[in-house]
């Protein structure tokens, strides 16, 4: 009984009554639910509201959001997304090719040291094993392939290749690809030497 008591004063103070909302928009006839959605309605002879807060007439299809402010089918509200000047971080998405990570005028091995530290390797550490550089179709490339073991989170070891292309890349028919001799990490970041 006091739980029925508590519901019913939460209720009240929400503006609810037993069947939903008291209010919805308007001077509503009372039935045994809400029957009109705003303004002053008032049903046809089977129940439904004549009047749902348009003041237009409807059509075939949605083509009146009820806004009476000049500005077709918006809703009456809307917000604008400011689209600022200038380049930003997302712009390096679009870019043609891959940004070069090594730092400002380093030679091989400052390119080198960086991969390894973007990779999580110390810098200090000589690689486990080296291997011939191939490409994704297993062709031979110029430069190896350095395997690097570090500590796993949680324990153990695991492998971390860094891959020396050092002839580049170079395409005849799209040269805004073409790239010099770089290191490649396992994320496919680039650091030109």
């Amino acid at each position: 009984m006091t739980a029925q008591v508590a519901i019913l004063a939460i209720k009240a103070m929400m503006g609810e009554g037993e069947n939903g909302p008291s209010n919805t928009g308007g001077d509503q006839i009372a039935e045994s639910g809400p029957t009109n959605t705003g303004g002053n309605q008032t049903p046809d002879p089977s129940g439904t509201p004549t009047h749902t807060g348009n003041n237009q007439s409807s059509g075939q299809g949605a083509t009146n959001t009820g806004n009476t402010e000049g500005k077709p089918d918006v809703g009456g509200n809307t917000t604008v997304t400011p689209i600022p000047d200038g380049p930003n971080k997302d712009d390096l998405a679009y870019f043609d090719k891959p940004a070069n990570l090594s730092p400002e005028g380093s030679a091989r091995a400052g390119a080198f040291n960086e991969a390894k530290r973007q990779s999580g390797i110390p810098v200090s550490q000589s690689p486990s094993n080296v291997y011939p550089n191939v490409d994704k179709r297993k062709n031979p490339q110029p430069g190896y392939i350095y395997e690097f073991e570090v500590p796993k989170p949680g324990g153990g070891t695991q492998k971390v290749y860094i891959r020396d292309d050092a002839g580049g890349h170079f395409f005849a028919d799209d040269s805004s690809q073409n790239r010099g001799p770089h290191f490649n990490d396992e994320k496919g970041n680039h650091y030109d030497y």
